[in-house]
């Protein structure tokens, strides 16, 4: 792996979405609904759960998984990653996310 190529050259990421957690947003949507139709509370939002799952960075090379870190699919920690890997070096890139070179933890 190139330290100094772009890192988005080098790495990959992906939002991946745990089984599980689905269904506890399909859950807490349902409860969510049964609770606004109970009492009329406006406060809840049931028309788009957030579904929790998992940021994942690996090496284009050899696929080895580098960083795997929860995240809400909202995007915004997707979005924030996707920038770091167009403007940061590999180098930059791992060193501002505490991760070793060869893959093992910082």
């Amino acid at each position: 792996m190139d330290l100094d190529a772009p890192a988005g050259s080098e790495l990959a990421m992906e939002l991946v979405t745990t089984p599980t957690a689905g269904r506890w947003a399909l859950a807490r949507k349902v409860v969510e609904a049964f609770l606004l139709a109970a009492d009329g509370s406006p406060n809840a939002d049931v028309t788009s759960p957030t579904v929790r799952g998992y940021l994942v960075v690996t090496r284009r090379d050899t696929g080895q998984t580098l960083l795997r870190t929860p995240a809400w699919t909202d995007g915004t920690l997707a979005d924030q990653v996707r920038y770091q890997l167009d403007v940061l070096t590999v180098r930059e890139f791992l060193q501002r996310w505490k991760i070793d070179p060869n893959g093992a933890p910082a």
